[in-house]
Formats: structure tokens, C-alpha cells, sequence
């Protein structure tokens, strides 16, 4: 009996060793003969695993390895992790445009392709259709363009549906899918992204919010929750109401109504006098699938099951979401303070200062800087965007003679000088002015070329000219309109001491100031790249809106 029982033990031990192996070696695909009757290699776009006879398998565990198009609808497989999960050897000296995979069955060449990603590096992949013409299988691109079976039978439309849906429910949904039908919300952040685009978590009035986290539970503003998810919202007695669809949502300090009808299992916030329901909770009253964690929440209409690389990618999306923003105060009147030609000096120079003084009034302003000045003066570049300011272009060398330029050299003389905004602030500027303002059909064509409106002035100071801070300060109190836009230079003190003082005066008689950007969205124009803009006065914005 005893040596029954070791003879069992024995042989548990045994399949306990080699079943690491055995896994290892299957999950790897290391099998002879990859395919036979009726087997398939299904491949998702954007994704770093597939289905290969009906398993999941593995091509890596980051981004380098992911699964993209060439934009023709052609796969590129990234050919070290597909010769590892196919069971085969790859021979590559690292230079050469062709790479040598083979088994024990077979060898062919496939041609190198580079892709460069976030890390610098280049990890190098093949074309899916080659490799499985060489392989003598066959190609199929799914309609909508999310999955490419290779194969050794050919797949018709039935199989080819079936296939896509068990990959599916394999893989999760192609992180396209995802994107478009999802919000993605991150704490601290009053943009989310909708479908794929940001938006403002804001209300009616222009406000913007945030979501927070606490106690472990993650909560949105009930303000900003219809810019998001479509409806409307109002404040009535201590409530924030919700209308969206067919669901009123009554938010206040002592629970939630869902048309009507207490849910004392919502969780609500009341902190710093705004609500927040709980992201889980409205998710679930709209009937949505949730993903995300820490400081990410997200939710939408499809199922994050088994999408564990997509879900990754769009936490890495909501990860990059700006901080919130500056909310635009309530006033009488909007102006927009633009400066060009800065910056001057440097950490604690004339721009500086220029930027303390507006800080110190909340004011906020456009800068039309010169590149070959930011090479020169660039400690503070920091401050523009996280003090609510916008960037804007105004040539990379300032030439007095831009306007005779040649169109290839406008658009360098843009684009040149976008490019070391970027490098210094993160993001590119949002406007153009050319020098002296001098508009034709090739100034707007290349500032069009380049993405940007054309910002001239309504009000000109003439600060270059006279040089005069109380003069200054006068032109600007006496002349400036709700809607205008005022020319101003970033480069002597008389500039800094007559625009702060003007705005000392029109703050107190109901001027707020504001971006450009700013100022037309309060106006209701849509800046078009290319197209002129010298103020938002009620005639101006009217004529805009009909054109």
C-alpha cells in the first residue's frame, strides 16, 4: 500500500514540474505547426494582445508592443513579441530593412518597420498582411476596421462576425470603441474628455468645476455634470437639479430624487458650498459601465470587461487633462489686453512684473511674443498658462518688411516661432499677429497654413510711440468698449505702469479682462484659423455671425 501511495505522490510532483512548462510553452504559442485546420491569429487594433486558437496570448506589456494601422488598414505587428508568441526564431543585426523569422517548418523575410514612440525608442514591427502572405495564410481586415484575422482558410463574413465578437469578449472592446463612447474624468481637472474630445465641466454660468476624492470615493460636481451628459441644470432652495433625458436628478445637502423618488444608497457631498454626487452612483443612474482608479473615473456606454490595455490608454488620456481652469468673473463688460513683441527681461524683469501686476488684479491678458526675444528671455515662460494668460504668435524675428515676404517665408516665420513656444510652455500659442498688423490674402493663407486666427486691435495705445504711462492709462479708460480688443507693447515701464492703473479705474466701474479666446467664446464667435479679428463689439460679433 505504501508504495502505492508514493508512486502517486511521485507522479503529482511530476505533473507539478512540467506544468509551468507546459502553460508556459502553450500561452507562448511555442507549438509546431502554428496553424492548422480551422485555426486563427485575431488581431485588435490598438491593443498589445490577440486570439490565437481561441486564447489569449500576450504581445507584451506596454505601449511599444501595441497593435497599430499604417492608415491604409494595414496591421503592424511588432515582429519580436509575434515571432516569440508564434513559437519562432528571429534573425535581425539591428541595420537591415528585412528581418528573418523562421521554425522548424518554415523561413521567410519580412520587411523592418520603425515606430517611434513616447520613450524615444524604436520598436520595430512588420506588416501583418506580408507576414501572412509569406506565411501562405490569408488576410482579412474587419469592416469597421478594429481586427485582422490571419488564417489558414479563408474567412467568410459569418466567421469573420464571429470571430470579431469572441475576440471581443476575449480582449475587451477595441479601445476606439471605448474612447467614443466614454467620459473620462480626472480629479483636479475641469476638462473631461467626451468622446474622444475635451470639454469644460461647466454650468450655465460659465463656471468651471472639478471632481475630488473623498473618503475613498470618488465625486463630480453636480454643476458641471450637464456640459458633459447633455441636459440641463438649475439651482432652486439649497437643490442643483438635473434634467437629462428622461431623468430628473434633485441633488441636495440631504440626498438624491430620481424623478422624484428618494435613493438614500447615493452617496452626496457638500463641501465648499458645491455638491458632488458620487461618480459610481451617477454612473449607475444612467445605466453606464465604470473603469478607472485614483484619480481617474470613467465611465460610458460599452463594457470595460477583460480591456485591461485600453482601459490603460485612456487613464494615460485623462492623465494628461490640463488643471482646472480659470473661471471668467462676472462683469458689465469684457476686454481683451494683448502684448506684443516680448518678452523682456529676465526671472524678475520688465515682463515679470508685468505678470505680477496682473496676478495681483486677476486679470488675465494675450501675448503675442517674438521667438528670437524668448531665446533670450525665458525664465518665466512657466507662468503664462498656469496663471490663466494665453499665448500668441507675433513672428519668429519680428521683420519690419513681413508683408513682402514670400508665403513659404510667412509660414516659417509662424511656425518657427510656434514651435519654441511649445518647447518652453508645453502648448502651442492659440493666435497670430503679423507685424504692424498688415493683413493681405498670403498673410491669412499662411496663418491659416498654421492653424491660427489673425488678432488685430481695436484701441492702439501707441506706447512705442509716445511713451507716456498717464497717457497710456487715458487712451485705454476713456475709449475702451465692452468687446474690444487693446494693442500694447511688452517692453518698456510706461506700459506696465499705465496699463495696471487703467485697470485699477475700469475694475471698479464693472471691465473684467479677459484672453482673446476668452472674449470670443463670451461673445459667441468661433475663431477660425485665418480669418481677421480686430474686436467683439455687439456690431462686430453680429456681422461675424452672419457671414
Amino acid at each position: 500500500m505504501k508504495w502505492k501511495i508514493g508512486a502517486v505522490l511521485m507522479l503529482i510532483v511530476f505533473c507539478l514540474a512540467i506544468l509551468p512548462a507546459a502553460v508556459s510553452g502553450f500561452s507562448a504559442g511555442g507549438l509546431d505547426g502554428i496553424f492548422s485546420s480551422a485555426n486563427q491569429l485575431v488581431l485588435q487594433l490598438g491593443n498589445n494582445k490577440a486570439m490565437l486558437h481561441e486564447q489569449k496570448v500576450s504581445f507584451g506589456n506596454d505601449n511599444r508592443t501595441t497593435i497599430y494601422s499604417d492608415g491604409q488598414g494595414d496591421f503592424m505587428l511588432p515582429i519580436a513579441a509575434t515571432s516569440e508568441v508564434m513559437g519562432m526564431q528571429i534573425q535581425w543585426d539591428g541595420t537591415t530593412p528585412q528581418a528573418s523569422i523562421e521554425n522548424s517548418e518554415k523561413s521567410i523575410e519580412v520587411g523592418v518597420i520603425y515606430k517611434e514612440n513616447a520613450d524615444n525608442e524604436t520598436p520595430v514591427f512588420m506588416s501583418a498582411k506580408e507576414f501572412a502572405k509569406k506565411m501562405g495564410l490569408t488576410y482579412r481586415v474587419s469592416e469597421n476596421g478594429y481586427f485582422a484575422v490571419l488564417s489558414d482558410e479563408e474567412t467568410n463574413d459569418k466567421e469573420m462576425s464571429k470571430l470579431c465578437d469572441r475576440a471581443t469578449n476575449m480582449l475587451g472592446y477595441p479601445e476606439d470603441m471605448l474612447l467614443k463612447s466614454s467620459f473620462i474624468f480626472r480629479v483636479g481637472s475641469s476638462k473631461v474628455i467626451k468622446s474622444g474630445e475635451q470639454v469644460e465641466l461647466v454650468d450655465n454660468q460659465n463656471k468651471k468645476y472639478s471632481p475630488i476624492v473623498e473618503n475613498d470615493l470618488y465625486y463630480i460636481p453636480t454643476g458641471g455634470i450637464t456640459s458633459v451628459l447633455g441636459g440641463s441644470f438649475e439651482k432652486e432652495n439649497g437643490k442643483d437639479i438635473l434634467k437629462i433625458g428622461d431623468k430628473t436628478i434633485e441633488v441636495s445637502k440631504d440626498g438624491v430624487k430620481i424623478n422624484g423618488k428618494s435613493n438614500k444608497n447615493i452617496n452626496v457631498l457638500f463641501k465648499d458650498d458645491e455638491l458632488y454626487i458620487c461618480a459610481k452612483s451617477l454612473s449607475d443612474i444612467m445605466k453606464y459601465k465604470n473603469a478607472g482608479e485614483g484619480d481617474i473615473f470613467i465611465m460610458g456606454e460599452l463594457s470595460y470587461k477583460n480591456a485591461q490595455t485600453q482601459v490603460q490608454n485612456l487613464m494615460a488620456l485623462g492623465n494628461n487633462l490640463p488643471d482646472k481652469g480659470f473661471d471668467i468673473p462676472k462683469a458689465d463688460a469684457y476686454v481683451a489686453l494683448t502684448f506684443d513683441d516680448g518678452p523682456t527681461g529676465g526671472q524678475s524683469g520688465l515682463t515679470a512684473r508685468l505678470l505680477d501686476g496682473l496676478k495681483e488684479r486677476n486679470a488675465k491678458a494675450t501675448f503675442f511674443m517674438c521667438g528670437y526675444r524668448i531665446k533670450d528671455f525665458n525664465k518665466h515662460m512657466n507662468r503664462y498658462l498656469s496663471e490663466g494668460h494665453a499665448l500668441a504668435n507675433h513672428t519668429m524675428d519680428h521683420p519690419k518688411d513681413f508683408y513682402k515676404k514670400t508665403y513659404d517665408e510667412m509660414v516659417y516665420q509662424i511656425q518657427s516661432n510656434s514651435d519654441i513656444i511649445k518647447s518652453y510652455c508645453g502648448e502651442g500659442p492659440v493666435a497670430f499677429r503679423p507685424v504692424g498688423g498688415f493683413v493681405d490674402d498670403v498673410v491669412k493663407k499662411a496663418a491659416e497654413a498654421s492653424g491660427l486666427p489673425i488678432i488685430n486691435w481695436s484701441i492702439d495705445t501707441e506706447d512705442w510711440k509716445y511713451r507716456d504711462a498717464e497717457r497710456i492709462k487715458n487712451v485705454i479708460v476713456q475709449n475702451v468698449k465692452d468687446g474690444d480688443i487693446v494693442l500694447m507693447h511688452d517692453l518698456r515701464e510706461c506700459t506696465l505702469e499705465g496699463v495696471l492703473k487703467a485697470i485699477d479705474i475700469l475694475s471698479e466701474n464693472g471691465f473684467a479682462f479677459v484672453t482673446v479666446e476668452q472674449l470670443a467664446k463670451l461673445k459667441g464667435v468661433e475663431l477660425k484659423a485665418g480669418q481677421v479679428y480686430t474686436d467683439f463689439r455687439a456690431g462686430t460679433v453680429k456681422k461675424l455671425l452672419q457671414a
